[in-house]
């Protein structure tokens, strides 16, 4: 919980970025998640990208971070599938099992 505590306290609850914090670029541009990672002292390999768009995904996998699709935002089952994500999910309670296991 401490690192979900320190990623709140980077991004900000509201997901606004910390102004000691510069993120740039936009998805799937691979540098918000490097700067995210460098910021926290976390290597991608122990990281996952959770998103609900294959741009999500496509950053992700290109930052070195496993991968996890949500269903339950904007972009469809089978186009998040194309982007070969390591896990899809449908429902949020399958999240957290999800990465307990990853």
């Amino acid at each position: 919980m401490v690192l979900v505590e320190q990623v709140l306290d980077l991004v900000g609850s509201d997901g606004a970025a910390d102004p000691g914090v510069e993120l740039v670029g936009t998805k799937p541009d691979r540098e918000m998640l490097d700067r995210v990672s460098a910021a926290l002292e976390v290597a991608p390999a122990a990281s996952v990208m959770i998103g609900d768009t294959e741009y999500d995904i496509v950053m992700g996998r290109a930052a070195g971070y496993r991968t996890c699709a949500v269903t339950w935002g904007n972009h469809s089952r089978d186009r998040l599938a194309r982007q070969q994500p390591d896990h899809i999910l449908d429902a949020p309670e399958q999240l957290a099992p999800t990465l307990l296991q990853a």
